[in-house]
């Protein structure tokens, strides 16, 4: 980088700091400093112009940042009782400052880069967008290369040309229906554990799942200490035996140690071990995403976003809503947006809404900010209850699974299409642009069924 402007501006700082601090400023000092004070104003509108330019794709305007410098120079000699440095000299500062732009804001935000509707270097197209023939990461559009491009009529690309892994060779949906089953606060190892995985095992073999969810709470009182604790068997492969099928899970509070109250990451970091172990556990990382045919699912780790502790989740998960082509998208939290449970709203759980962390207000602006309005469905558990809340966060439909072994109590805290307090789980069944879940109870009897459909 050339840098004559800066060169400038740091021999006018240097006339002035030359003076001793408690010495009354010479008349050149005073002059270098008017001038040191336009030069600065001039490289801020030079930089603000580029930066304009950038986002709105509008023409730079160097004439704007013209006005009133040549005056301002004049002025601060007028004022002076004898000549400013030379190096002051106005015509020579604006030639520097404008080149130390020009090169600044090269290094900072170049013009040549993918997306920017210019064949650069280093690139196969680029359309400016993703396009029937080019991708978005401007490499030829081709089924197969793990780009989903809309443009090029692609539904989806797992980056093969493998058949029967809900993808096509021609980047089409397989099939267009997936089948769930998602319950939370199971890890007791008790008889209501093991009843509601009986359940399950009978709606999955008579009508179908591609996997369970767990919401979380898998290992109470305070998780788990390796990937060899005896609550592997008692509360996860022994009550699931007879499910063969992916188990997705997340993390509860109780997860995470403490008796619920604990933020230990080793104890998380044993259940996202455990995957490599399990034939059925899966758990990629405390937070996640994988898709399935047309359905996108969205596994958050809610117990750092109690503490704020969630700035990379916030990141990841924001670009991965915002990313996604799925017809469908369905987030999975362990705390809930909304509940009638004890535990209550986000911002207010425990109706502590002033005490930090324990409200959940943390949890109440991770919703808010990322998952309201661009998921279309949340789905939590924490309290021990079954609830298909009325009021939506900006469209997203909320509900609670959270009676995978328990059961506490329910308060009138928000209007509810359903809630009840029977031992279950949540079934749901995705196809096309239809979703219907349904709550069952142990004894199998649905409880009550919601359809959600899409334009």
């Amino acid at each position: 980088m050339r840098i004559p402007g800066l060169v400038a501006v740091m021999l006018l700082v240097g006339v002035i700091a030359a003076a001793p601090a408690a010495a009354v400023p010479t008349p050149a000092q005073r002059c270098a400093a008017a001038k040191l004070k336009a030069t600065s104003k001039r490289l801020a509108c030079c930089l603000k112009q580029k930066q304009k330019a950038l986002l709105k794709g509008t023409p730079e305007e160097p004439a704007k940042c013209e006005k009133g410098f040549l005056e301002a120079f004049a002025r601060a000699e007028e004022k002076a009782e004898l000549d400013c440095p030379s190096v002051g000299n106005a015509v020579a500062a604006a030639v520097d400052v404008d080149a130390f732009c020009a090169d600044l804001g090269e290094e900072i935000a170049p013009t040549s880069f993918c997306g920017n509707g210019s064949l650069d270097s280093g690139e196969d197209c680029d359309s400016g967008a993703a396009s029937p023939t080019c991708d978005a990461d401007c490499s030829l559009a081709a089924c197969g290369d793990g780009n989903v491009n809309a443009a090029a009529g692609e539904a989806c690309d797992d980056g093969n040309l493998a058949p029967d892994d809900g993808c096509s060779a021609s980047c089409g949906f397989e099939s267009t229906v997936v089948r769930f089953a998602a319950l939370g606060n199971q890890g007791e190892g008790n008889i209501g554990q093991s009843e509601v995985a009986a359940a399950v095992a009978a709606k999955c073999a008579t009508d179908g799942c591609d996997f369970v969810q767990l919401l979380g709470n898998n290992f109470y009182d305070s998780g788990v200490d390796s990937t060899t604790d005896a609550q592997w068997a008692s509360k996860f492969e022994t009550p699931y035996a007879a499910i063969d099928l992916p188990f997705f899970a997340i993390l509860g509070n109780h997860d995470y140690g403490g008796e619920g109250a604990g933020i230990d990451g080793t104890k998380a970091q044993h259940q996202v071990d455990y995957s490599a172990t399990s034939s059925k556990w899966r758990m990629p990382a405390t937070y996640y995403r994988h898709a399935l045919n047309h359905v996108e699912f969205f596994a958050l780790d809610t117990t750092p976003q109690m503490f704020q502790m969630d700035a990379a989740q916030r990141v990841a998960m924001l670009e991965g809503l915002a990313q996604s082509t799925a017809v469908w998208k369905i987030a999975f939290a362990h705390h809930p947006y909304l509940s009638n449970g004890p535990h209550g709203n986000a911002g207010s759980y425990e109706d502590l809404p002033f005490v930090p962390i324990v409200n959940g207000a943390g949890v109440k602006s991770f919703m808010e900010q990322v998952v309201c309005g661009a998921a279309d469905v949340l789905v939590s558990a924490h309290d021990a209850s079954l609830q298909w809340l009325e009021p939506t966060c900006q469209g997203t439909e909320l509900l609670v699974s959270g009676t995978g072994a328990k059961a506490t109590t329910l308060e009138a805290r928000n209007t509810t299409r359903f809630e009840s307090l029977a031992l279950g789980f949540l079934y749901v069944v995705v196809d096309g642009t239809s979703l219907t879940g349904e709550f069952i109870d142990t004894s199998g009897t649905v409880l009550f069924t919601r359809t959600l459909t899409k334009p």
